[in-house]
């Protein structure tokens, strides 16, 4: 049996794994990124903290499926 120290240690990591495992693409983060700051300015200027929602949400997804299914630090089996 392990103890609550190396349980929770052995959950640290797996949470790290997950979080450095999750990402967004760039492209979709681009299109919610505010374009420029000038004055009188034209263009569509998106709300910065949808992008920050996306990746909160990437963040958080990627930690529950490690937390539920071990999906990033349980490798997956090979067929040989």
């Amino acid at each position: 049996m392990s103890t609550d120290v190396e349980t929770a240690h052995e959950l640290l990591e797996r949470l790290n794994l997950a979080i450095s495992s999750s990402g967004v693409h760039r492209a979709a983060v681009l299109e919610v990124w505010p374009e420029c700051h000038k004055p009188r300015c034209q263009h569509r200027h998106p709300n910065p903290n949808e992008a920050y929602a996306m990746i909160s949400h990437a963040i958080r997804e990627a930690i529950q499926l490690e937390v539920q299914y071990r999906y990033y630090s349980t490798p997956e089996e090979e067929d040989d």
